[in-house]
């Protein structure tokens, strides 16, 4: 697995809180199916606070050199309280009689970091999710399913602590690495 380029890397970081948050953030791995990736693959993050004011990306920047050939995952911080995360990819597609079209599609995760800790979560784009109808309001595609978009508080656990067994949110995450 490829990673994305220490200059890639280094602008996202421009996300990180500073300030009296401390170490109250997320740690984010971005991650997109190999079979999605190719040249053509565009990839974007987008990060909102709770009143959906942009912090970072959105409005056609942010974008990550995530999906384009070999490069199949991210990591960034987001420090910031109450978020809005999403990963969006445009990907290229055959269509009958052999022309092409570009698809959009994307998966949120919206959250509030525990006090004081880093929290891992992970936006996976997936083919599964990219061939499914559109979710209803409120939820993402998540492993070719839809999903509530936001993740409960209760299901939070500080960097390198596993979910409790009764949060099966693929989102949560105590595995992804430290860049």
């Amino acid at each position: 697995m490829k990673r994305t380029s220490a200059g890639a890397l280094a602008a996202l970081l421009l996300v990180a809180g500073c300030g009296d948050e401390g170490l109250t953030q997320f740690f984010v791995c971005y991650e997109i199916d190999p079979a999605l990736v190719a040249d053509s693959t565009q990839t974007r993050v987008c990060v909102r606070d709770d009143d959906g004011a942009a912090l970072f990306g959105c409005d056609g920047e942010g974008a990550l050199t995530l999906g384009r050939t070999g490069e199949t995952a991210s990591q960034a911080i987001v420090g910031h309280g109450s978020v809005t995360i999403t990963l969006e990819a445009d990907v290229v597609r055959r269509v009958a009689g052999g022309s092409t079209t570009t698809v959009t599609f994307s998966q949120r995760v919206q959250a509030t970091p525990l006090d004081g800790e880093i929290v891992d979560l992970k936006l996976r784009l997936t083919e599964g999710c990219l061939e499914r109808p559109a979710c209803d309001a409120g939820e993402t595609c998540v492993e070719d399913a839809c999903v509530p978009v936001d993740v409960s508080a209760r299901c939070l656990t500080p960097r390198g602590t596993p979910p409790s067994l009764d949060c099966d949110d693929p989102r949560l995450t105590s595995s992804c690495p430290a860049p």
